[in-house]
């Protein structure tokens, strides 16, 4: 049985990973605010969410190769410092350039520790007990959706946006001691190598998995990242029923994260589809939507969807190339969080020609060609064997 100390470093990557969600999305939940004290229109406080994803779609596959020769424990330190100062930064930012310069840090960091973090399970605690490392490490990326997103946003409506960045602040640094205390040496794992992404670019099953993760993901963020000032505006929420919204998207995304893995391990392929409809209807008929109760039960069915997204897909590509998970992993982030810098760009294009009613059904348009292409492309009799193994690998794992 693993030592205490090692899972007490598992529950401190898990910490950088609830931080590191945290950071992300903080600002989808008060754009409005920090739109109107930093004295720039909605449109373009969403670079806000832009421009750290597509440093963190850089970053992923550069630092997976480039961390191949470093200590680990040193390396996850190293992004969590830039949580930190990214944070502080934020919520001292005078300026809206100031303020895009904290969130290019923080993107940074997010590649970074993404790419390695989540691959330390099996090293601190062993391929016995790595299911559950690995599960406890992601866990925190699902409870940042349902605590860390929506507390941060109720602290910046109660006490002010520039509060919310320095409570993740505090965070971030809360994270950075636990990983110094508890979290071991860990010297260089299998390196993964230029030529092992580009080979693994080739193969079939990871393209379509790929393809599947940026219309899909970008469908789901052009209509999320102005979420906010949508239901505010358009449906004339409360701070209250914001709050609510945000939360009960969070529960229902969790509630997605934990159903994908039995259902996934015989119907992958349904799961992945089913998912996706699920983000491109509700978001179709929100956007239509006029009642506040009623927008709240299509955010938890929008959760529900986006909950199981993630992981049936990252199921799909890691399949398509079991040797080569790290691998197969770091190209997944790449095409995740570059997603989210294309979806909340296209989002603030589709809101400046139409409002935010827009960028949701242009959202939900995206979402719906990927569930079809996805279909289309993933003949049941040509994806049985892809699917088997993606089957084993879930019963690896949990």
């Amino acid at each position: 049985m693993p030592s205490t100390r090692r899972w007490g470093a598992v529950l401190a990557i898990a910490l950088g990973t609830f931080v590191l969600v945290t950071n992300e999305f903080l600002p989808v939940g008060l754009l409005p605010q920090i739109a109107g004290s930093l004295g720039v229109s909605p449109v373009i406080a969403g670079t806000m969410v832009t421009a750290p994803a597509i440093v963190a779609a850089v970053a992923a596959p550069l630092l997976t190769v480039a961390a191949g020769a470093l200590d680990r424990k040193l390396f996850l330190v190293g992004m969590m410092v830039t949580f930190t100062i990214a944070d502080a930064l934020a919520a001292f930012a005078a300026t809206f350039t100031v303020m895009l310069i904290a969130r290019i840090v923080l993107g940074a960091g997010i590649g970074g520790f993404w790419a390695i973090g989540g691959t330390l399970g099996n090293r601190l605690v062993g391929a016995r007990y790595a299911g559950r490392a690995t599960a406890i490490i992601f866990g925190g990326i699902s409870v940042a959706t349902v605590i860390g997103v929506p507390a941060a946003v109720a602290v910046g409506l109660a006490a002010g946006w520039r509060a919310a960045f320095a409570a993740t602040a505090v965070l971030a640094l809360g994270a950075l001691v636990l990983l110094l205390i508890l979290l071991p040496t860990l010297g260089a794992g299998g390196a993964v190598r230029w030529k092992t992404l580009t080979t693994l670019l080739r193969s079939r099953a990871a393209r379509i998995g790929l393809f599947t993760t940026i219309l899909s993901v970008t469908g789901h963020f052009v209509g999320y990242t102005f979420i906010s000032a949508f239901l505010l505006s358009r449906v004339g929420m409360s701070p209250a029923a914001l709050t609510l919204g945000l939360f009960v998207f969070g529960v229902a995304g969790l509630t997605g994260n934990f159903l994908v893995g039995p259902l996934a391990r015989r119907h992958l392929r349904t799961t992945v589809a089913t998912a996706i409809v699920l983000i491109a209807g509700s978001a179709g008929v929100l956007a239509v939507a006029a009642d506040t109760w009623m927008s709240v039960i299509l955010m938890g069915a929008w959760g529900l969807g986006y909950g199981a997204v993630p992981v049936a897909l990252q199921t799909w590509i890691g399949a398509a190339a079991p040797k080569e998970f790290e691998a197969a992993s770091s190209l997944y982030i790449a095409s995740f969080q570059g997603s989210i810098a294309t979806g909340s760009l296209v989002g603030g294009l589709a809101v400046g020609v139409g409002g935010t009613p827009t960028a949701l059904i242009v959202g939900a348009a995206l979402a719906a060609s990927a569930a079809v292409a996805f279909v289309v492309t993933t003949r049941p009799r040509t994806t049985r064997s892809h699917i088997e193994i993606a089957a084993t690998m879930i019963d690896e794992t949990l």
